[in-house]
């Protein structure tokens, strides 16, 4: 598994996680450096673009092998518009998906795999807050892009 990032405290964190390789989109060669971690540099079989930009989109299309599959699980804001590379869509058979996270069912399976600790999600986590935090931790979240805070209703400053 490949994790590209811009930020090295996710990037860590991926590794931690079982990222077989690491790759910062701020360095020259990014993708070049994605092709050649895989075999004969054909790019990976699947791509899942989790950010939800135009560029994220069309890099997530570029990065991807011949008849691989692009997941995108990213959303763009509505009415948004895309361009694509329409040859290799067509001629190198990429599969490319739409991927909605957000149904009952699948928020429910979510959560119980956390409950029961098959899923680890400690090293995401970066720090607790207090609820009466909330509008400080949403305004700081939008500048720093922390991983996930924890917010808590139990939690109080003690003074």
């Amino acid at each position: 598994m490949i994790c590209i990032g811009r930020g090295q405290e996710k990037l860590k964190v991926a590794g931690q996680l079982g990222s077989d390789s690491l790759v910062s989109i701020k360095q020259d060669g990014f993708e070049e450096e994605v092709r050649a971690v895989t075999e004969g540099h054909y790019g990976p079989d699947v791509v899942i673009e989790s950010v939800g930009t135009p560029e994220t989109w069309q890099l997530a299309t570029r990065l991807v092998r011949k008849g691989g599959r692009v997941l995108l699980y990213g959303g763009c804001t509505k009415g948004t518009r895309v361009s694509l590379d329409t040859h290799r869509v067509h001629y190198e058979e990429l599969t490319i998906a739409g991927v909605f996270h957000h149904t009952p069912k699948h928020f429910r399976s979510a959560l119980d795999l956390i409950a029961k600790k098959k899923v680890e999600i400690g090293a995401l986590l970066c720090r607790e807050v207090e609820l009466a935090k909330l509008t400080s931790i949403f305004k700081r979240g939008a500048e720093g892009n922390p991983l996930k805070i924890v917010v808590s209703p139990y939690l109080t400053t003690r003074s």
